[in-house]
């Protein structure tokens, strides 16, 4: 797609006219699509998986994975499906306590047979035996998780947010 674009000044009487062409190619950064989640809230107990799909013009691809901190972390009031007023807390974890290496690399060969790729990333649920410093999602909480990626042509973000249910309040009988 082109645009011209044709700039004339004229001051007394004198004037002149200069013009330019703007083409606007294909995007070559690379491109990142989230599959659609199932649910818009989980529990603390749910396994989280967040599956991508990442696409890249040409050569080698990196990503990243990584929880990212909010400049606001005051309650934020919103209403979920069933019309209920929900308040929930950003909140921050490092992805080490339970995933050693958050990376994924491809290289040029693994990306010749086709220029788009999947990961994700299956956030567990507390489990001291396999995950000693993993405490879990809390409940009540927002977590913002972020995938980057890195291709020859320059880097990409996208986030997507997770809900957990907060615990039931305590009832009153009257």
């Amino acid at each position: 797609m082109s645009f011209n674009f044709t700039d004339t000044v004229r001051a007394q009487n004198l004037s002149d006219a200069t013009w330019s062409m703007v083409t606007v190619g294909q995007p070559r950064l690379p491109q990142i699509k989230f599959s659609p989640i199932a649910t818009d809230r989980f529990s603390p107990n749910d396994y989280v998986r967040i599956r991508a799909y990442v696409t890249v013009q040409q050569g080698w691809l990196n990503t990243t994975w990584e929880v990212i901190r909010t400049p606001d972390t005051s309650k934020k009031t919103f209403t979920n499906r069933s019309k209920t007023k929900v308040s929930l807390l950003s909140c921050f974890f490092e992805l080490s306590s339970f995933l050693p290496n958050p990376n994924s690399t491809f290289t040029q060969t693994q990306l010749s047979q086709s220029n788009q790729v999947v990961v994700s990333l299956t956030i567990p649920p507390a489990n001291p035996m396999l995950y000693p410093t993993w405490t879990g999602l809390l409940a009540g909480m927002q977590y913002n998780i972020r995938l980057t990626a890195y291709s020859r042509d320059g880097s990409s973000f996208a986030d997507v947010r997770i809900n957990v249910d907060a615990p039931p309040s305590v009832g009153t009988v009257e």
